[in-house]
């Protein structure tokens, strides 16, 4: 509705201006600290408060308005450049800025610090931009809404009532033909149009979505909590929801097999302690029995031998000592006996007798 509230004001405050500018030039007065003109065709004017060949007018204080029927109104800072552009309001409206063909920067409360950018763009709203223009009014960029911006063709950033004045605020609308029309709300992207406040829509159904950093190191790295499930409806809205709140499982299911798992990981854990404790006591075993000391023969009956060897098997060692004693009878016998121990509670023990015929 502002577009139409624009364009129409916009042909009024000519016929107004026109009147009033003819006035001022009859009169004589002296001119302001602002400059108007058209700076083209056979006589140029840019010394005047208003350039009446051209209907260029700046009538605040350091305006600037420069093109044919260009006019920089209403407060002061101003500044129009192009055929038709307009700055100012109905109010007071300062720091105002116009770029292009029926360009309006300003507003119709008093609020200023808009910039319009482009063929028939409008920035009405108050600390508003809008960049992106258009042949006619309908199809250009227009930020209606205070602190709002609009860029790309036809995009709209907020809205104002049947006065101009705005309606909402902080809305932004990035693509041709979006549509940001709620406070806090922001369209991105060709045809996107929001449809509540404080929401950001991004596209149309026909849109695709591609995010390849979503899966990177980095994006998980960040990730805290328990993870949730992304979900959408037919409208496209986003919300993160649990299997319990999906109705996967219920929250006690939930529970139940997270005890279970808890469970199993602690049987797990004490089955991967008691391998590696039977892994280093059959390493030890077998270094012991590496170590085991030999039988050595006494050279003869009444003498005793003694023996001491070592062992080593994958990172363990075994030590034993042995001994062997010939008795003195009348036939050949030798008793003997040998222990060896791979460290720990590895213990390895022989005993036994010998005898010559």
């Amino acid at each position: 509705m502002h577009k139409a509230i624009c364009s129409n004001w916009r042909a009024a405050l000519l016929s107004g201006l026109v009147i009033i500018t003819s006035g001022i030039l009859t009169l004589g007065l002296p001119p302001t600290p602002a400059l108007a003109g058209c700076n083209s065709g056979s006589n140029p004017n840019t010394d005047l408060l208003s350039s009446f060949n051209c209907q260029a007018l700046a009538t605040g204080a350091n305006s600037l308005a420069v093109g044919n029927n260009a006019l920089a109104v209403g407060g002061s800072e101003n500044t129009s450049l192009g055929t038709s552009a307009i700055t100012g309001g109905l109010a007071a409206g300062s720091f105002n800025t116009a770029v292009g063909y029926g360009a309006f920067g300003g507003s119709f409360g008093g609020s200023g610090n808009n910039t319009a950018i482009g063929a028939n763009t409008a920035a009405t709203g108050g600390g508003s931009i809008a960049i992106g223009g258009a042949s006619t009014t309908d199809n250009a960029a227009s930020a209606g809404g205070q602190d709002s911006i609009a860029i790309g063709i036809n995009s709209n950033a907020g809205t104002a009532d049947g006065d101009g004045v705005p309606l909402t605020q902080n809305s932004i609308a990035i693509g041709t033909n979006s549509n940001a029309a709620h406070t806090n709300s922001t369209a991105i992207g060709a045809g996107a149009t929001t449809t509540r406040a404080n929401q950001v829509m991004m596209g149309t159904g026909s849109t695709t979505y591609t995010t390849p950093g979503i899966t990177s190191a980095a994006s998980k790295a960040v990730q805290t909590g328990p993870l949730q499930f992304v979900t959408s409806d037919a409208g496209g809205n986003l919300a993160g929801r649990t299997a319990a709140e999906l109705g996967l499982a219920s929250a006690g299911d939930v529970a139940g097999v997270n005890s279970q798992i808890n469970a199993i990981n602690t049987q797990l854990s004490d089955i991967n302690n008691r391998l590696s404790s039977l892994s280093t006591e059959a390493r030890r075993g077998i270094a012991a029995a590496a170590a085991l000391a030999p039988l050595i023969t006494p050279s003869a009956p009444g003498r005793t031998t003694f023996s001491f060897s070592t062992g080593f098997y994958r990172g363990q060692t075994g030590a034993s000592v042995g001994f062997a004693h010939r008795l003195q009878w009348s036939t050949p016998l030798i008793v003997h006996g040998s222990y060896s121990n791979g460290g720990g509670g590895e213990h390895i023990g022989r005993v036994g007798f010998a005898a010559e015929f």
